[in-house]
C-alpha cells in the first residue's frame, strides 16, 4: 500500500534535479509508467510476511513455553517481587530476541528491495527479479577470499548490526509499553 510512496522517496534521494513532488510523480510515470511505482513491491511484501510470521511465532511460542503472557498472571503475583521483575524482563528479552531473528531472516528481501529501488528510472529493460538479485548476492559472497569472508560480506550487505539491534529493542519496548498501558487502564486485549 505504501510502496509507491517508498518508490517516490528513493527516486527523490537518487535524483539530483530539484523538482516539486507533483513534477517528480509525473516524471516517474512518463519515464517508466506504473512500473516505477511497483518497484520492490514483491520483495517488500515478502520481507513483511517473513518478519511478521517469524516474530509472532517465536514470541508466542516462547511466552507460551514460559507462561509469560500478561493474562497468565494472577493478582497475587502482581506485587513487586524479584520473581515478577525477572518474568517481566524475560518477556522483554523474548520480544527482543524474536525481533532480532525475524529481522535477520527477512533481511535478504530488504536487500532485494533496495537493489530494485536502486535501478535507475531510465533503465530500459525489466527490473531484475528477486531470484536474480539473491543469486548474484550469494555468489558474490562466495567469491570473497578467506574462510569467514563470505559470511562477513553477507552480514555487511544485509546490514545486520546496529539497525537490527534497533529494530529488536524498538519492538520489545513497544510491546512493553502496550502491556503496561493495557494493565494501567485495565484493557482486556486477549480477544
Amino acid at each position: 500500500m505504501m510502496n509507491p510512496v517508498a518508490a517516490l522517496k528513493y527516486t527523490r534521494w537518487n535524483d539530483r534535479r530539484s523538482k516539486s513532488l507533483i513534477k517528480e510523480i509525473k516524471s516517474m510515470y512518463n519515464e517508466g509508467g506504473i512500473q516505477q511505482f511497483r518497484k520492490g513491491m514483491f520483495a517488500t511484501m515478502m520481507r513483511d510476511v517473513i518478519f511478521g510470521s517469524v516474530f509472532a511465532t517465536m514470541r508466542h511460542h516462547q511466552r507460551d513455553k514460559h507462561k509469560l503472557h500478561p493474562q497468565d498472571y494472577d493478582k497475587e503475583k502482581e506485587k513487586d517481587t524479584t520473581e515478577n521483575w525477572f518474568e517481566k524482563n524475560r518477556r522483554v528479552w523474548i520480544d527482543m530476541n524474536s525481533a532480532f531473528v525475524a529481522t535477520m531472516l527477512s533481511s535478504p528481501y530488504n536487500y532485494i528491495r533496495n537493489m530494485q529501488y536502486a535501478v535507475p528510472r531510465d533503465h530500459d529493460g525489466r527490473l531484475p527479479t528477486s531470484l536474480t538479485i539473491f543469486k548474484n548476492f550469494f555468489f558474490e559472497g562466495l567469491k570473497q577470499q578467506g574462510r569467514l569472508a563470505p559470511v562477513r560480506y553477507w552480514i555487511f550487505q544485509l546490514r545486520i548490526g546496529w539497525g537490527t539491534a534497533r529494530v529488536a529493542v524498538g519492538m520489545a519496548l513497544t510491546s512493553l509499553c502496550w502491556e503496561v498501558t493495557t494493565q494501567l487502564f485495565h484493557i482486556d486485549d486477549s480477544q
